[in-house]
């Protein structure tokens, strides 16, 4: 079984790009041939004029984060980051003096001469990302650096490696199955599907403009509706018209929740559905509530707690048209 298939892909200099997608999906495999660690049956990997297919890792002069931060345990933090250039045979005065540039810029100067069994699990994270920078690396490769910490440690780390990639201006290509860590960090994102690229675009063309139906329903939150046909052969859901798409071509449609709007009962506006409140649930900074419509289950979010209503309570609302998202031709 192929891991990846027809995957054609270019990334611009001092881009941060991410690959997004499930677990199996080929994000890590197409990560490890641009790295060098596995080579591609078929196809290339060009670094603006070279060919570097067949070139092993090793020459490749990338620096490579894993999930894993695989310090050496018996080295301190600056031995640590020192490591691959003394095995470049650098300098020693330019050694201290890289080694010095990198800790600084992590916000581990201070740390220096401690080990990692001394350090938090960000800390170790970021000797790791100082050690793949020490060498003046041509691409950094990053494969999920922050799944093995808790979500309040990731989060900063996020701002920070963002912040250290565009000082740098290096390019750099990330891994995750995380979104808001895509849509955060990233300049593009791709996202994967069964070894395939289905969408590549910034955080808002991705959540906007889905061209698929899994790159709608894995980039944020996303009612999926089935439509039949009515009387006329024109689309409805549940019995209800909805109008302002292809009625030939759509079967089914996307909608945000927070793009579905509440009316008034009896409201004669097109695209205006009715249902049953099934579930509430407050949030905090936001109320979702949940509605049952004919045995669909149609999400929608409101700020606050100002259209609270209770379970079993009947409510009309409108599917804007211009928010519809039309996805049955384009699904695998």
């Amino acid at each position: 079984m192929a891991a990846l298939r027809g995957v054609s892909l270019e990334v611009e200099q001092g881009t941060f790009v991410c690959f997004l997608g499930p677990s199996g999906c080929g994000k890590t495999t197409l990560l490890r041939v641009i790295a060098g660690l596995e080579e591609p049956d078929q196809g290339e990997v060009l670094l603006e004029a070279s060919d570097l297919t067949h070139i092993p890792a090793r020459r490749r002069n990338f620096g490579v984060v894993f999930q894993s931060y695989s310090l050496f345990p018996n080295m301190t933090v600056s031995d640590n980051v020192a490591y691959g250039l003394r095995c470049r045979r650098w300098h020693r005065d330019r050694i201290v003096k890289r080694v010095d540039r990198m800790l600084t810029l992590v916000h581990l100067e201070d740390q220096a001469f401690k080990y990692p069994h001394q350090l938090s699990g960000g800390q170790q994270q970021r000797v790791a990302l100082a050690r793949a920078l020490a060498p003046e690396p041509r691409m950094l490769l990053l494969d999920e650096p922050l799944s093995a910490l808790d979500a309040k440690v990731r989060e900063g780390l996020r701002s920070e490696i963002r912040e250290l990639q565009t000082e740098l201006g290096i390019t750099t290509v990330m891994v995750t199955h995380d979104q808001n860590e895509a849509m955060e960090m990233a300049d593009r994102i791709v996202v994967m599907n069964d070894g395939r690229i289905e969408q590549i675009g910034d955080a808002v063309e991705l959540y906007t403009a889905p061209s698929t139906r899994f790159v709608a329903e894995f980039v944020g939150r996303i009612n999926v509706l089935e439509l039949e046909k009515g009387p006329n052969g024109d689309p409805c859901l549940a019995g209800f018209p909805i109008r302002g798409i292809d009625g030939k071509r759509a079967r089914i449609i996307g909608v945000r929740p927070e793009d579905v709007e509440i009316v008034a009962e009896q409201s004669t506006e097109d695209n205006v559905v009715v249902g049953q409140v099934d579930k509430v649930v407050y949030l905090g900074n936001l109320t979702r509530l949940t509605l049952d419509v004919a045995g669909q289950r149609i999400d929608l979010e409101r700020r606050g707690r100002r259209n609270q209503v209770a379970p079993g309570t009947p409510l009309s609302i409108k599917i804007p048209s211009g928010a519809i998202h039309e996805l049955e031709d384009i699904t695998r």
